[in-house]
């Protein structure tokens, strides 16, 4: 199955974790350097975004140094900016790190690292055999979180909590987990409030049909799985046809619009050989588009930010569409290509009996390739469905005489249906002599 667009971005994105190409900033801890982008960590973090812009002495070096965390935390913290996933190092314990991890994602405002941080935390925590190695990590697990989180943050607190509340027969009898209890207060407290409040069952819940309303209670014996989730790396309101670390322009129609190289590079080869290589591109950093209207550059921007992207209300969806599929090729955006095959299919299906059906058809084959089959098919496709009704059409008719290439494939889709009917016809007149042969020898019918 092929990736989603963000997460084909998000693949081409990796390739820049540590990449001084187009990296402004550095930052700097135990020693170690990492080469990282303005744009990307101002997208994840408020924190970074005002030390580097704010009246600073790292707005002006553009090196951050950061002293209260060990390298690989950093390099974690890093790595999930880049690829929205971390690794744990060889030889470390998982809930350790994992639980570090969220500290230095809510030191910084980093909300999705710290929610990653939190599900691979609860994953190791109670998937894992309760065994003395387990016992003693989730002992200094429990040291780590009490004392890194505060109080009113109870996600991984509760994780700990509930985790040795439902295993505290096993816990109890190891004595790694014992000595951890008189070593942390605050976790001893909310354990036996636990205890004494559920009673040695499971929490009872009242809850009601989403539907009919109906009420009623439900004991709940353990956690739910965690949902996974996945946010866009670019906030399309805060860095589309912003000047803020833009460092390219794409000019169309007399507007210039406001880029970011690492963006542009991410999604397309074309751009980036543009802006990388010995043209005149790369020296003015100006991209001029002069084959297509302004709104579809503007569509294609738009997608670069969000992933998606909107008609004019004043334009036709099914033309639109079509002339974005061919801005896509033109440019080897291939997963604009596809959301555009997409929104131009459901377009034609709903449109097919408006003015610009013909001409949305015809844009199919006089933009695109014979090698490229996506817009074609959907085409033929839509055209063949409603062939009886278009063929009566003046307009019809006169876009299919100037296009020989789609009148072939129409007549090569309405011979093969044909062909595949009479094959079904033969089959069932077959098949009904043989049963009247059987039952004139006294013989069942075939069973169906």
């Amino acid at each position: 199955m092929d990736p989603k667009p963000i997460e084909a971005f998000g693949a081409s994105l990796q390739e820049y974790y540590n990449n001084k190409c187009l990296s402004d900033v550095v930052i700097r801890c135990e020693g170690q350097e990492f080469a990282v982008h303005s744009l990307v960590i101002f997208c994840h973090s408020d924190y970074f975004k005002k030390q580097l812009t704010g009246p600073w002495k790292e707005s002006q070096d553009k090196i951050i140094e950061i002293t209260d965390f060990e390298a690989n935390i950093v390099e974690a913290m890093l790595r999930f900016v880049y690829s929205f996933d971390y690794d744990v190092p060889p030889n470390t314990p998982p809930m350790i790190f994992h639980a570090k991890v969220y500290q230095i994602g809510d030191k910084y405002g980093i909300e999705t690292l710290k929610k990653q941080a939190l599900n691979n935390f609860k994953r190791v925590v109670e998937s894992a055999e309760v065994t003395t190695e387990y016992a003693s990590d989730l002992g200094d697990a429990v040291t780590t979180v009490y004392t890194t989180t505060p109080p009113k943050d109870r996600g991984l607190r509760d994780i700990v909590m509930n985790s040795s509340y439902w295993r505290l027969r096993q816990l109890i009898t190891i004595e790694s987990f014992k000595e951890s209890l008189p070593m942390n207060g605050d976790f001893s407290t909310d354990l036996l409030k636990a205890i004494t409040s559920r009673s040695g069952q499971g929490e009872i819940h009242t809850c009601s049909c989403y539907m009919c309303k109906t009420k009623f209670t439900m004991r709940i014996d353990s956690l739910a799985d965690n949902a996974s989730f996945f946010v866009p790396v670019i906030d399309e309101n805060s860095y589309f046809n912003n000047t803020t670390l833009s460092d390219a322009t794409i000019r169309c129609g007399g507007k210039d619009i406001a880029v970011h190289s690492l963006i542009l590079y991410c999604h397309s080869e074309y751009f980036k050989k543009q802006l990388d290589g010995p043209w005149k591109e790369s020296s003015d950093r100006v991209i001029d588009i002069a084959d297509f209207d302004l709104t579809i550059v503007e569509a294609m921007t738009h997608f670069f930010y969000s992933f998606d992207y909107e008609a004019p209300a004043d334009t036709s969806d099914m033309i639109f569409h079509a002339k974005i599929y061919q801005i896509a090729d033109k440019y080897g955006i291939e997963a604009l290509k596809k959301l555009s095959a997409i929104k131009y299919g459901t377009s034609i299906d709903a449109g097919w009996n408006m003015g610009s059906f013909p001409d949305a058809i015809q844009l199919a084959y006089t933009t695109t390739p014979p090698g490229d089959e996506r817009l074609r098919t959907i085409a033929v496709e839509a055209v063949t469905e409603r062939i009886g009704t278009l063929i009566n059409q003046d307009a019809f008719c006169k876009m299919l005489s100037a296009n020989s290439d789609l009148a072939i494939n129409i007549i090569r889709r309405l011979h093969g249906e044909s062909e595949k009917s009479r094959e079904e016809l033969q089959k069932c007149l077959q098949d009904k002599l043989w049963d009247e042969q059987r039952l004139s020898l006294g013989k069942p019918r075939r069973r169906p």
